[in-house]
C-alpha cells in the first residue's frame, strides 16, 4: 500500500501530538502523587497516581484530591480531556465531510490553488510533484465536488465554488503564490465558468500569479483586461505546433519531452542570479553551459520575453531566466 506525503506528515504530525500530550501526564501524575502522596493513601504510590490522572482525563474523577495542589492539578487534566476530545470530533468530521482528506481553511502560504475537472487537475498534479521541481508549494484543490475527488494525491481539499469570493478565501487567495484554472469541457460553458473564476481570484489579490486555460481563442482578450499573468489556448497552440512541426519535423516531440517532467531536460524560469548582475547574455549563456550544463534560452524583463537577444544585451537585476536544465536550478548556487 502506498501512502501520499500529506498522510505520512500527518501520521507524524499526530505522533508528535501524542509524546507532547504523554509527557504532560507524566509530569502531572507526578505532581498529583508529590501532592497526594502524604495525604491521600489512594495516591501513595506513583503508578496510582498515574492512573487516576488518566482516569480524569478521559472520563472524570475516581478520587477526591485532599489537597488544594491535587485539586488544581486534577482540574487541568479535566480541561486537557475536554480539548483532546473537542480536536478529535473536529478532526474526524472535518475528514468525512472533505471525502478523506483533512483540510484547513488557515494556515496555506506560498501555495498553488487548482481549480478545474478533477481528471486535469490530478495530471497537473503529478507534473508539480516531479522530483525535478525543487520548489515544492502546497497544493489546494477547490472545486465544487461535495468530496475529494483525488484523496490519493497529495493536496489539501477546499469543497466550494471557486466563483465565489468566500470559498476562494477558504482555499487561501490571500497568501497564494499562483492559481491553475482550467477549463472544463463537460461545463455549458467552460471558459465563463474560467474566466468568473479567474476574475474572483483577481479581485481578491491582484499579486497571485494567474494561469488560465480557455478554449475559444476569441475569449483572450476579456482575460487581457483583467491583466491575467498566463493565458493557455491548447487549439491556438495546436495549430501553431502543427505549422512548425511541417517546417522543422520532429518539433512536436522535442515540445512535448521539454514540457514533461520526469522526460530529459525541462525549461524552468529562475530568478537571475547575483553573479549574473551586469553580464552579458553572450557571456551568461557561454558560462551556464560550460560550467552547468544549462542552455539559456530568453530573459523576461519587465513583463516581456527576449528571446536569444541579440548584441550586448546587459542582464539587470529584477530580470528572470528561461533556462533548459535537467532539474530546477537553484539561482543562489549559480
Amino acid at each position: 500500500m502506498v501512502f501520499s506525503r500529506s498522510f505520512k506528515l500527518a501520521v507524524i504530525k499526530t505522533l508528535k501530538v501524542g509524546a507532547i500530550l504523554a509527557a504532560i501526564i507524566f509530569v502531572q501524575a507526578m505532581l498529583f502523587w508529590i501532592f497526594e502522596g502524604q495525604a491521600n493513601p489512594e495516591a501513595s504510590d506513583p503508578f496510582e497516581a498515574f492512573w487516576f490522572i488518566i482516569i480524569y482525563l478521559v472520563s472524570g474523577a475516581e478520587i477526591v484530591p485532599a489537597t488544594t495542589a491535587g485539586r488544581i492539578v486534577c482540574t487541568m487534566v479535566v480541561i486537557e480531556g475536554l480539548a483532546v476530545l473537542s480536536i478529535f470530533i473536529a478532526a474526524v468530521a472535518s475528514y468525512i465531510m472533505k471525502g478523506g482528506t483533512i483540510t484547513k481553511g488557515k494556515g496555506f502560504k506560498n501555495h498553488i490553488i487548482l481549480c478545474g475537472p478533477p481528471e486535469k487537475a490530478r495530471r497537473i498534479i503529478l507534473q508539480l510533484r516531479s522530483p525535478d521541481i525543487k520548489t515544492k508549494r502546497q497544493i489546494v484543490y477547490l472545486s465544487k465536488e461535495p468530496k475529494n475527488p483525488l484523496p490519493e494525491e497529495d493536496i489539501h481539499f477546499i469543497s466550494g465554488d471557486p466563483t465565489k469570493d468566500e470559498d476562494m478565501r477558504k482555499a487561501g487567495v490571500m497568501s497564494a503564490y499562483a492559481a491553475i484554472i482550467l477549463a472544463d469541457e463537460k461545463s455549458d460553458n467552460p471558459d465563463a465558468q474560467a474566466i468568473l473564476t479567474t476574475l474572483t481570484v483577481e479581485s481578491l489579490n491582484r499579486d497571485v500569479y494567474t494561469c488560465v486555460e480557455i478554449l475559444d481563442p476569441e475569449n483572450e482578450r476579456h482575460l487581457a483586461k483583467a491583466k491575467v499573468d498566463e493565458v493557455i489556448c491548447p487549439s491556438k497552440f495546436g495549430e501553431y505546433l502543427i505549422l512548425q512541426s511541417c517546417v522543422s519535423p520532429g518539433l512536436s516531440k522535442m515540445f512535448s519531452s521539454l514540457l514533461t517532467f520526469g522526460e530529459g531536460d525541462e525549461v524552468y524560469r529562475i530568478p537571475l542570479p547575483n553573479s549574473c548582475v551586469g553580464k552579458s547574455f553572450k557571456e551568461t549563456f557561454v558560462r551556464f553551459g560550460r560550467e552547468k550544463d544549462i542552455i539559456l534560452l530568453a530573459v523576461e524583463r519587465g513583463g516581456e520575453i527576449n528571446i536569444n537577444p541579440k548584441g550586448e544585451f546587459r542582464l539587470k537585476k529584477g530580470d528572470f531566466l528561461f533556462v533548459i536544465s535537467e532539474e530546477e536550478p537553484v539561482a543562489e548556487s549559480i
